[in-house]
């Protein structure tokens, strides 16, 4: 387990990049498609000639896209194209060099007007195959520079004039050089032009292309909530666990003599025929241990009990938000395969079942609900953007059947009628804690018995039990030698004094 320690944080903006960038597809050029002109005017970016005609190009484009959203539509544009130069030479428009990789991706919007606009959910990119390290034969430089470039980039940019800046700069950054395309719309005194870029072996076609372009939807939702990360600023500490890139010490276990405090606290559990092992316990004890945003890892083989552990951690939560009068803890289970968060969906439903637990809800789908893309099978609740399962119980009458069916079940508990719901939690309440404190003093009580009786913490109760008690059966032996002994002697000296009064 780790501490969060405050060190050295990867920025925010490069964290969004990197998710941006790691989810994107790398467009390249078709064999038909023909160069393309920009042109600006007071800041304002469009495409001024196209192949037919611009109108019909225009058309072309939007045709060709499923995303049209208020007039526009995502846009990718390349300025140039790297390929292998070929053996007899290549013609100077690069027709033979159509297979040519995309050296350089610029996102953008399109309009019907062929206006430009920048594209808010994401930055100019270079291709992840043409950077080092890489299987492929051609590179224009590493990975690490454009980490550097993004980790030190303030903002996004406002105007597609920016955007093109951007480009630029990310280029430079990563080769030295500039592009001829980008070059020529440098501001005038943006500074000294770069020398265009040139690999050995390679050619380096010059021309704009666009293609519209249908951006990966996985992480759109992920990236705007980083945006307004970035613009608020509110306090994240699981973030800042996971973005510090200084090591953090290892914190070992407590020791079990020093686990009193956790264990007494430690009240939820799920299953009562399965208890904890003794690495689960000291697994409950680490979780109360937990600063906010600190991160408790726990890893094992199939079968080792990871699953009951974790109903074990959603009980803890769930009971101390009771006995805290709080409301209940809102629990994300996430993982890289689906059918992991289906398990545990699957092991909560079925927990009623098992302990034969009754809710006091009419609601009866399991504890869990599974947020998945509508198009997933599934026997779970699903949750989406347009329905949800609670929609039945969203309704005045509903709500009344709810309040009943919590009152009948509250009756059976407490074996009287409550005077409401109000009264109802307060009696529950009452109870948990009455609960907890009983199960506090029992768990402080065999602490002092272990301490008492020095008992190992390997070995377990009754095995310490039985050592303990051979250690004491072998020195009242002892004891009862010596007391022979003692009293041998002690009829010696009788007798001698006896002989000494008769002398």
């Amino acid at each position: 387990m780790n501490d969060t320690v405050q060190n050295r944080l990867l920025p925010l903006p490069y964290w969004r990049a990197a998710l941006a960038e790691v989810s994107l597809l790398h467009p390249e050029v078709a064999p038909d498609s023909k160069p393309i002109a920009l042109a600006e005017n007071d800041g304002a970016w469009r495409v001024a000639q196209a192949a037919p005609d611009l109108a019909s190009w225009i058309e072309a484009q939007f045709n060709a896209s499923k995303l049209e959203r208020g007039g526009r539509i995502p846009f990718v544009l390349i300025p140039a194209r790297l390929a292998l130069e070929a053996s007899h030479g290549a013609k100077q428009d690069g027709a033979e060099l159509h297979k040519g990789a995309s050296v350089l991706c610029i996102p953008c919007l399109l309009d019907r007007q062929g206006g430009l606009s920048p594209d808010p959910e994401r930055m100019p990119w270079i291709p992840r195959e043409l950077l080092e390290p890489t299987l492929q034969r051609t590179s224009v430089g590493a990975l690490a520079s454009v980490d550097a470039f993004i980790g030190a980039l303030p903002e996004q940019a406002t105007g597609m004039g920016d955007t093109f800046h951007v480009a630029a700069r990310l280029f430079e950054a990563v080769t030295g050089a500039g592009l001829p395309g980008l070059s020529a719309m440098a501001p005038a005194g943006s500074g000294q032009r770069l020398p265009d870029f040139v690999l050995d072996e390679h050619r380096l076609v010059s021309g704009w292309h666009g293609m519209p372009y249908e951006p990966p939807i996985v992480a759109r939702h992920l990236l705007k909530l980083y945006d307004r990360i970035v613009a608020e600023g509110p306090p994240t500490p699981l973030l800042d666990t996971l973005r510090t890139i200084a090591d953090r010490p290892a914190r070992a276990p407590l020791p079990l003599q020093q686990t009193a405090p956790y264990d007494g606290q430690t009240v939820g559990h799920m299953h009562p025929l399965h208890h904890l092992s003794p690495s689960q316990r000291t697994a409950m004890v680490e979780l109360q241990r937990l600063g906010e945003g600190q991160i408790l890892a726990v890893n094992g083989p199939p079968g080792t009990g990871k699953t009951t552990l974790l109903q074990s951690v959603v009980a803890q939560l769930w009971v101390d938000a009771a006995l805290a009068g709080g409301d209940c803890p809102l629990i994300v289970v996430a993982s890289t395969n689906v059918k992991a968060v289906e398990n545990v969906l699957d092991s909560f439903a079925k927990i009623s079942a098992e302990t034969g637990h009754r809710r006091w809800h009419p609601y009866g789908r399991g504890f869990g609900l599974f947020l998945a893309s509508e198009s997933r099978q599934t026997g779970h609740p699903v949750c989406t953007g347009k329905s949800h399962p609670f929609e039945e119980f969203e309704t005045p009458e509903m709500l009344a059947a709810a309040e009943r069916h919590y009152l009948d079940c509250a009756a059976m508990h407490f074996r009287r009628r409550g005077d409401g719901v109000g009264t109802v939690v307060h009696d529950l309440h009452a109870e948990l804690k009455a609960l907890a404190a009983r199960l506090d003093t029992l768990v402080a009580a065999r602490h002092t018995l272990f301490h008492a009786l020095g008992q190992d913490v390997d070995d377990g109760a009754v095995a310490s039990y039985r050592a303990l008690l051979a250690t004491l059966n072998e020195e009242l032996t002892r004891c009862r030698e010596q007391l022979a002994q003692l009293r041998a002697r002690l009829d010696e000296s009788e007798q001698a004094a006896d002989a000494a009064l008769r002398a």
